[in-house]
């Protein structure tokens, strides 16, 4: 997994952490352009890369040649993805699994969209993580239809002490 990511990020320490978990190998890069981080990746072997979306930019302007090929997994956070973006990384990438995660750094990560259901969902937050307990509100503090935009509101055991509780959203 290559890192390109600051370790002082709640998204890029998790990467670290979670890729030694599963007896992976974490290759943290400082990285100057897109263009070290193509070279990364072919340097490396590197099968996963997780990213933000103003990295993505980058990475989708870069010339990447047959080293596309070499990434299985794609992993976001910290912002959403756009449905052109999205569109962008799948034709890049036709070989990755694109995971779509969102949340709230207080919480690390709320949703995931399953990567089978990205290319029909460009646009959704997909589902609640294990343990995570959300929904989305309107801007008068009501429940939100399916569908519908909305502000995330996350509850549970997987978020921080010391975060202000809103019982009138979450049922508490």
């Amino acid at each position: 997994m290559l890192c390109v990511l600051p370790l002082s990020f709640d998204y890029g320490q998790n990467q670290l952490f979670s890729s030694w978990r599963a007896g992976g190998r974490a290759i943290p890069l400082d990285y100057l352009t897109a263009r070290d981080v193509v070279k990364a990746v072919e340097r490396y072997d590197a099968t996963t890369l997780a990213g933000v979306p103003p990295l993505w930019v980058q990475v989708l302007e870069a010339e990447w040649g047959e080293t596309a090929g070499k990434l299985r997994r794609l992993t976001n956070s910290g912002g959403a993805l756009t449905p052109r973006m999205v569109r962008g990384l799948r034709e890049r990438f036709p070989n990755a699994d694109l995971y779509p995660m969102y949340g709230l750094t207080e919480a690390f990560r709320s949703t995931f969209l399953d990567p089978t259901l990205v290319d029909a969902n460009p646009d959704s937050m997909g589902r609640a993580i294990p343990f995570a307990e959300i929904i989305i509100v309107r801007p008068d503090g009501s429940r939100a239809d399916p569908g519908e935009a909305g502000e995330l509101v996350h509850a549970g055991p997987l978020v921080a002490q010391g975060v202000g509780r809103h019982p009138e959203h979450c049922g508490r």
